[in-house]
């Protein structure tokens, strides 16, 4: 599995016991302060963020994947400029570049283990 991970790009790869977050109740609070804004979609979703179980009812483990956005420092900015995150700097949106590494992993994966 961690050669797989990082044959198509990841930094590491761990697998790990399904467990309840530590942290539940401090997002609950966060939301409960507003600060969710227009984001509906994290009350949607609340199992799945108390326990893995919300999202798969069997889940035993998880495979947890690391990938940096490390970035050189940008060039300074003027004080007057807003500063923005180094992950977005990249001109490719993270969420397509880990779906895609996740999808290249699963193929080999799959083409060792056909029955997972």
């Amino acid at each position: 599995m961690r050669h797989a991970a990082l044959n198509v790009g990841f930094d590491d790869c761990r697998i790990v016991a399904a467990s309840s977050a530590q942290t539940y109740m401090q997002l609950v609070q966060w939301l409960d302060a507003g600060y969710g804004g227009s984001m509906s979609y994290i009350r949607e979703r609340m199992p799945a963020y108390q326990h893995p179980s919300g999202v798969l009812a069997e889940t035993q483990s998880l495979i947890m994947l690391l990938s940096s956005y490390h970035r050189p420092d940008p060039q300074p900015q003027a004080a007057s400029t807003g500063k923005v995150a180094r992950y977005a700097t990249s001109g490719d949106d993270y969420h397509d570049v880990l779906h895609r590494r996740m999808k290249m992993m699963i193929r080999q994966f799959r083409m060792h283990w056909p029955q997972a």
